[in-house]
């Protein structure tokens, strides 16, 4: 018996060998299976209702959204920074040609060529930022032209004159001179040149698109959208909660006076039926 016993003990601690050889080879998948479970487990806490799905269908169409929301914001919001401006006088007859004076800068008196004066002028370029709450597009240079005719009742804001007009003309023939193109800021002799050659006034010098505020952008309006979306399911749950709460209390009352909780037909006298004769609903 006992060396019948000896052979089975060793032949059972080889086979076993393995076996725990293989236990902690996978225990750190184990390990790592039965925290995921805790994980599972702790997370599990939140209901699977309706409301809860709904709120994450909202969160995931937050992304797509984001990018058409911020170029709705691009095309509808702008802000304009002065980058340079020259103002001056026209003066000549009626309907030109006129000659023009400048202005050696915004803050001095206008020095006027002999002549009658017939009204002034302004030059003006603008760097026009596009996008909200941050700057997602920058259009450099917007060039505008005010005029402002003494004979005249109103003002004319934002035209463009061509450059064989009276006005252009004067504007182009007195601000293409290397002497004074030297005293002006740098982008408006580029503005008078492309305005000389082209025979038209150009409408920008640059647009470009501002990358990081464009990615910041996106961020910020999957943001405001999740928390909008946040925001609504939760309202719309306590709107609901309280239509619900105001129904039942609207049954309660029904039942406790002997009426239909769905019609509120009178079931004083109906005692041979479950059922309302009104509207068919079973009475509690």
């Amino acid at each position: 018996m006992t060396r019948g016993r000896g052979p089975r003990s060793h032949a059972g601690a080889t086979l076993a060998a393995p076996a725990c050889e293989e236990c902690r080879v996978r225990s750190p998948f184990r390990t790592v299976r039965r925290r995921l479970r805790s994980v599972r487990y702790h997370a599990a806490s939140r209901p699977d209702t309706a409301w809860h799905r709904w709120r994450d269908r909202l969160l995931v169409a937050a992304i797509p959204l984001s990018l058409p929301l911020v170029l709705l914001l691009e095309s509808s919001v702008h802000r304009s920074l002065v980058a340079a401006e020259v103002r001056g006088g026209l003066v000549g007859p009626a309907g030109g040609p006129y000659v023009v004076g400048l202005a050696p800068d915004v803050e001095s008196a206008i020095e006027w060529p002999a002549g009658r004066q017939q009204g002034t002028f302004e030059l003006r370029l603008e760097d026009r930022l596009d996008g909200w709450p941050l700057t997602t597009r920058v259009t450099r240079g917007v060039v505008a032209v005010d005029l402002s005719f003494f004979d005249e009742l109103t003002d004319r804001e934002d035209v463009r004159p061509p450059a064989d007009s009276p006005v252009g003309s004067a504007i182009i023939a007195a601000l293409d001179v290397p002497e004074v193109s030297l005293e002006l800021p740098v982008p408006i002799p580029r503005v008078v040149r492309a305005w000389g050659a082209t025979g038209v006034l150009p409408a920008s010098l640059e647009r470009r698109r501002y990358w990081p505020g464009s990615v910041a952008a996106v961020a910020v309006a999957w943001l405001g959208l999740s928390v909008a979306a946040i925001a609504g399911v939760a309202v719309a749950r306590y709107g609901w909660n309280l239509l619900t709460q105001a129904r039942d209390a609207r049954r309660h009352r029904s039942r406790q006076s002997g009426r239909c909780a769905s019609c509120g037909f009178d079931l004083r006298g109906n005692v041979f039926s479950d059922r309302c004769p009104e509207c068919g609903a079973l009475s509690d």
